[in-house]
């Protein structure tokens, strides 16, 4: 596969409630459906900017970090190019929603209400460090949701693709979940497979993430955009 899992993520500030006060920059894989959250303190752009760094370090990836306004300010834009090296891509203000980050939130503030009320209500000193962990519980379950697309495994077995598997080729083991051990040199290769079956499942449209993208892309697929089966000429970093 020519481009790996957050080759290209979107990035936006959820918070999760003011109190107390839990903010976090989610950064959500436009190929994989995978996400990683921060938690930040607040909205300055070099605090986002370390985030973005802690997520990159953390994944992988971030060649092109794509956000609203919001978030690309021109202090934020000019210090990921210069310490992550990435380029930075603007979304679509007529279509906030094409890179998936809005139902992405959606499912996360249903699963942040459930955690904060039977998980982490006894939490009293919300430090940066617990509200790392509540993040990180919170992205677990989000990305062993099934993502209403499903594969037939070699002997019968109806396998129910979640974002984990398009990411690393498995599902992650947990106390709520096992997962199946495989040979690490089988993993590239079932990752791909993975991805290729979720995308030729759905027949996606051009993506539309804004003018500057919209430009490169204009009739290419999403699969081939992501997969490189054709390249894209994406702007320089």
């Amino acid at each position: 596969m020519r481009r790996p899992p957050y080759y290209v993520a979107a990035v936006d500030v959820i918070k999760l409630s003011t109190d107390p006060p839990l903010t976090y920059l989610s950064c959500y894989c436009l190929q994989t459906r995978h996400a990683c959250w921060v938690a930040i303190g607040s909205m300055e752009a070099m605090e986002l900017v370390s985030a973005v760094r802690r997520a990159q370090l953390r994944e992988g990836g971030f060649n092109y970090v794509i956000a609203d306004g919001a978030v690309l300010t021109k202090a934020f834009v000019s210090e990921v190019r210069r310490e992550l090296g990435s380029a930075t891509l603007p979304i679509d203000a007529r279509a906030p929603w094409c890179s998936g980050v809005e139902t992405h939130h959606r499912f996360a503030l249903k699963v942040g209400r459930v955690l904060l009320s039977r998980r982490f209500r006894g939490v009293r000193n919300w430090s940066l460090m617990a509200k790392q962990d509540l993040a990180d519980e919170l992205i677990w379950h989000l990305n062993h949701r099934p993502l209403g697309r499903a594969d037939v495994s070699s002997d019968g077995t109806l396998l129910i693709l979640t974002p984990d598997h398009l990411r690393y080729g498995y599902l992650r083991e947990g106390k709520d979940c096992s997962g199946a051990v495989f040979d690490s040199s089988q993993l590239g290769s079932r990752r791909e497979y993975f991805v290729k079956t979720f995308l030729s499942l759905d027949r996606f449209q051009v993506w539309r993430c804004g003018p500057d993208l919209w430009t490169q892309v204009q009739g290419m697929s999403r699969l081939a955009l992501w997969l490189g089966t054709r390249e894209a000429e994406f702007p320089a970093i």
